[in-house]
């Protein structure tokens, strides 16, 4: 409960608002009682003056049985007086006072030399009454606002006068607040408490439909999905983690498929290899020829799963990270160069010619045995799908001021053209993936050239998404155009950023 978030957001929700009220309600306790106090003080300053207005000279006492507007001015309940003449002795009192409290009184208004008037507060002590049924009692006191205000005649002081009120009223109401406040917070937090961890809950449901889809998500099941449409920070957390899922599935499933596809292509040269030798084993009348032959299959079935297994190490290290490119200044011409003369012989071999353009000096950013690698595996594309058809394999090297995919400068691009078959639209956005093959559409070697020599490129569907790896590894792109029909052919193109010489 504790480690629960709808706890912790309910308690910072209780705590930030108790931290309010407790703010507000001291500004209204304190704004009230000095509205309250003010206000006493003004009422006394205003009966001062009636009362001092009634002072007569002749007798030195007032007259509290003269009337204004509101009747005669004779204390209230709760107000008392007492009027002090010019030689300190108390001539006038009115209201609830005792002999102590005129003594009190006097000792205060003597010691002060001042005219000006003063107000503090008194507390009066009352005898209580007597309790008829224990006939016991005990002393009341009552607290008082005090105002001592001086009553001149022709600028000399004459008397003071002293005029208390009872602040009874004032503690009353500043109780019943305080009352209130102390009711109504407790009640607010209360209301807010369950209305926080609900909201809380709430808001927290799509996190808990997160963890409930996860629990119940395994390798073998990642189908499921969230599906929240909200447009808030949780539903936007939820299409995120929607989405992680769809690229898990599409690993998995390229993962799968990879591990079937790979399986499917060791299966069938380590078939033709068992074939070859039972084959050999069994028979008794086999010539010379027959077992050179059959040696000559077991070693080209072998070179081929040498390379499939490579080529299969080649990207296993690149989707594990660990193929680290070492890059130096090199001349792409020259490399194009190095490639087309190393693959001419194959190229005589399938009856096609390999020709290269003109090769400008290019110097460029890479690793020279995975650019090699990966123009060797489009020369061998194009040589393997043109042969029988084509009969020309053609190489070139350019730069550019800008690449149509980027909008940076300084851009190199090789291409590589064949006049084969071509290949049907549909296939295009395919041929890069792992495994992927249109054999329908190009495949032409002729009958009897599957096994000739190690040397013939007997595909796999892997070395175009080597191809694609290399490219990409070094910051540029490959793409593929081409055409269905006679001598339409197909033409690579892979861009790089390049220095310029």
């Amino acid at each position: 409960m504790l480690a629960s978030v709808r706890f912790r957001l309910t308690l910072w929700y209780v705590a930030i608002l108790g931290l309010v009220l407790l703010i507000f309600s001291g500004l209204v306790y304190l704004v009230l009682s000095n509205s309250l106090h003010s206000g006493l003080d003004d009422l006394l300053r205003n009966r001062a003056v009636q009362l001092t207005a009634t002072y007569n000279i002749s007798d030195g006492q007032l007259n509290l049985q003269e009337q204004d507007e509101s009747g005669p001015l004779l204390p209230t309940n709760g107000e008392l007086l007492l009027l002090i003449n010019s030689g300190g002795s108390a001539v006038q009192k009115a209201g609830r006072l005792t002999d102590v409290a005129v003594t009190d009184l006097l000792k205060l208004v003597s010691s002060d030399k001042s005219n000006a008037e003063i107000l503090f507060n008194y507390k009066l002590t009352l005898p209580a009454p007597t309790n008829p049924k224990t006939g016991s009692s005990s002393p009341q006191q009552v607290d008082y606002r005090v105002l001592v205000a001086p009553i001149e005649e022709n600028g000399v002081r004459v008397g003071t006068l002293v005029l208390g009120r009872s602040r009874e009223e004032v503690e009353a109401t500043l109780h019943s607040l305080l009352l209130v406040l102390l009711i109504a917070a407790p009640a607010a937090l209360l209301i807010t408490a369950g209305g926080g961890y609900w909201l809380a809950t709430r808001a927290m449901s799509p996190v808990r439909a997160i963890s409930r889809t996860a629990h119940k998500i395994g390798e073998t099941d990642l189908s499921r999905r969230l599906n929240i449409e909200t447009r808030d920070e949780l539903g936007e957390m939820a299409a995120t983690f929607d989405q992680m899922l769809d690229r898990l599935e599409g690993a998995f499933e390229r993962q799968r498929q990879f591990t079937a596809d790979a399986s499917h292509e060791l299966r069938t040269p380590l078939t033709i290899i068992n074939l070859e030798v039972e084959q050999a084993l069994a028979s008794k009348n086999y010539t010379k020829e027959e077992y050179r032959e059959a040696l000559q299959v077991v070693k080209s079935e072998g070179s081929q799963m040498n390379r499939l297994v490579n080529d299969l190490l080649t990207l296993a290290r690149a989707d594990a990270g660990q193929n680290i490119l070492k890059l130096e200044t090199l001349d792409l011409g020259y490399l194009v160069l190095e490639v087309a003369e190393r693959l001419v012989p194959l190229a005589q071999q399938n009856g096609l010619k390999l020709q290269a353009a003109e090769l400008p000096e290019l110097e460029v950013r890479g690793d020279y045995r995975y650019l090699a690698q990966m123009l060797t595996n489009l020369v061998e594309n194009a040589i393997k799908y043109s042969s029988g058809i084509g009969d020309c394999i053609l190489l070139e090297v350019g730069s550019s001021a800008t690449s149509p995919y980027n909008s940076e400068p300084d851009w190199a691009w090789i291409r590589v053209s064949d006049n084969g078959p071509g290949i049907e639209a549909e296939y295009l956005p395919f041929l890069f993936d792992r495994f992927y093959r249109v054999d329908a559409a190009r495949t032409h070697i002729q009958a009897g050239q599957e096994h000739l020599n190690d040397e013939n490129p007997n595909g796999s569907g892997l070395g175009l998404a080597i191809v694609k790896w290399i490219v990409a590894a070094h910051g540029g792109k490959v793409t593929v155009q081409s055409r269905t029909g006679t001598n339409s052919g197909a033409v690579f193109e892979v861009w790089l950023p390049f220095v310029a010489v």
